[in-house]
């Protein structure tokens, strides 16, 4: 899921983000918010949901955390622009009893899309997200289901975060770190995947294995590109 925060005039953290803030993609948003409200004083974190088309159990649990975060920062939540979907989820839930939950006029919303853009400026880690929502996107469920599979073969309980943001470190390494995981993915895609804490071989499905085949040349092709920007 695509996620990016722009912090703005009068200490206003802006979130917007794209798609289902389900199991997969509700830990690397909390994440990735949470970290960004370390670095930034925040009196109101605006989350946009205009483009959010579902919200899971996780999903709730991730708003109600920002919620007492900004709590005890004497701050203030926002959601905008809720979906009808969405805004049933919250309704049903009771969330939306102690929610701020508000649709931007257009004078709003013409306001807004001018600060985005004075404030505007991509870093190397939003181009490489960007990246890999647009390109990657079709691929991202079987790498999550790959990604679960090693979380358990590894007797984690919880692999605690999606695979988009590991593929966007990926990209984000030096040379050396960056051939390391390619040569981990190559042993995934020829079923050579040996764990290096056991010294075992570990074989993922053939479906699992093709998608890391076609994965491999992608990841190179994003990175060359991103390098020569």
């Amino acid at each position: 899921m695509f996620t990016k925060i722009t912090y703005l005039k009068d200490a206003v953290s802006y979130v917007e983000a794209a798609g289902k803030l389900d199991i997969y993609a509700a830990p690397d948003y909390l994440e990735k918010i949470k970290e960004h409200l370390k670095n930034r004083y925040t009196k109101e974190l605006v989350l946009e949901f205009s483009e959010i088309t579902f919200i899971a159990s996780i999903g709730l649990r991730t708003i109600l955390e920002l919620h007492k975060i900004m709590q005890e920062k004497n701050g203030i939540l926002k959601l905008k622009n809720v979906t009808k979907e969405v805004l049933y989820s919250f309704e049903i839930t009771g969330f939306d009893k102690f929610l701020i939950i508000e649709n931007d006029s257009e004078e709003e919303k013409r306001e807004r899309e001018k600060s985005l853009k004075q404030s505007e400026k991509e870093t190397p880690y939003s181009i490489a997200e960007r990246m890999v929502e647009t390109e990657l996107g079709t691929y991202l469920y079987g790498l999550n289901k790959w990604y679960d599979q090693t979380a358990i073969i590894m007797d984690f309980k919880d692999s605690g975060k999606s695979i988009e943001s590991n593929i966007i470190q990926t990209l984000l390494k030096d040379d050396e770190g960056f051939n390391a995981t390619i040569k981990v993915y190559e042993q995934v895609s020829n079923d050579k995947y040996v764990n290096e804490l056991t010294n075992k071989h570990i074989s993922f499905d053939k479906e699992i294995q093709l998608i890391f085949e076609k994965l491999i040349p992608k990841l190179k092709d994003i990175r060359e590109r991103m390098k020569n920007d």
